[in-house]
């Protein structure tokens, strides 16, 4: 009788194991606020997102004798942000700064805010924001992700950078 006691406790487990996903879970949703896309992080070396999305379409702008070299996935939608550095010669071991992304890259964040979400969407999903940029329309939270948008406020800009 224990024993079928405890096959029985075994299976509600087990069946409890295999319901739906947390919406909370990070390895759910394709955008992390403060972390990265689920495929590349912020901090990790820029050959992380090589071996993710390809062959580099790189390019970098000098300011001063600092160079800020950008990876860019047109085809994607995803442009990654590299530290500065004082090479003009891409090194693939410096690390990611920042993740942007933009039309016609599709993921959303576990609150299913991605490009093409309305501000009033982001807000009520976000909150306030945390500052709204004077240049820029674009609400800044600081969990580490700024949403910008177009003139009609749909978000054609998501900005991933470390919280």
């Amino acid at each position: 009788m224990n024993s079928l006691k405890i096959l029985i406790g075994i299976l509600i487990l087990a069946i409890m194991a295999c319901g739906d996903p947390d919406p909370e879970d990070p390895i759910t949703p394709d955008i992390l606020p403060g972390i990265g896309v689920k495929e590349v992080s912020i901090g990790s070396p820029a050959q992380k997102a090589v071996d993710a999305f390809g062959t580099l379409q790189s390019d970098f702008v000098k300011i001063d004798n600092q160079y800020f070299h950008y990876i860019d996935y047109t085809a994607k939608g995803i442009l990654i942000k590299l530290q500065p550095s004082t090479s003009a010669v891409i090194n693939l071991n410096t690390n990611i700064e920042s993740i942007e992304l933009y039309a016609p890259y599709n993921g959303t964040s576990f609150k299913k805010i991605g490009i093409g979400s309305t501000k009033d969407q982001v807000r009520s999903e976000y909150g306030t924001p945390t500052e709204e940029d004077p240049f820029v329309p674009a609400d800044i939270y600081d969990i580490g992700v700024q949403f910008q948008y177009d003139g009609s406020n749909k978000t054609n800009r998501i900005i991933l950078e470390k919280k």
